[in-house]
């Protein structure tokens, strides 16, 4: 909650998990629902992450090549086109897909880090 001091988050926190068994109707389909929201969470900062390592291998980012599976050859999108999509996500962090929208419409070649599009 950014517009709550971390102090009450972690207060509110505690009483909600000692309490809220005993005082809230449907406890568990709402445990349930926190827990696949933390699994997503975990699992974007996971996908964030190995996004990360990736351009960090890289000595030069704009030159990242795009592996793609066999029978793709008929992809909609250019190798550049993803270059600057995996590159802006870089940049921006994932799931912040209107910040990526925004980038994509603003155009240019390249992207990501040290590209035009920054």
């Amino acid at each position: 909650l950014p517009h709550k001091p971390p102090a009450e988050v972690v207060r509110y926190c505690g009483v909600f998990w000692a309490r809220g068994a005993a005082t809230l109707r449907g406890w568990e389909p709402l445990v349930k629902q926190i827990e696949r929201g933390e699994a997503a969470i975990v699992q974007r900062e996971e996908m964030m992450q190995q996004v990360r390592d990736t351009v960090a291998r890289l000595a030069h980012p704009r030159l990242l090549r795009v592996e793609y599976k066999k029978g793709a050859e008929r992809r909609p999108w250019t190798e550049e086109s993803d270059r600057f999509l995996f590159l802006t996500v870089a940049e921006v962090g994932y799931g912040r897909w209107r910040e990526v929208q925004r980038r994509i419409r603003r155009g240019g070649e390249g992207g990501g880090e040290g590209g035009d599009n920054n």
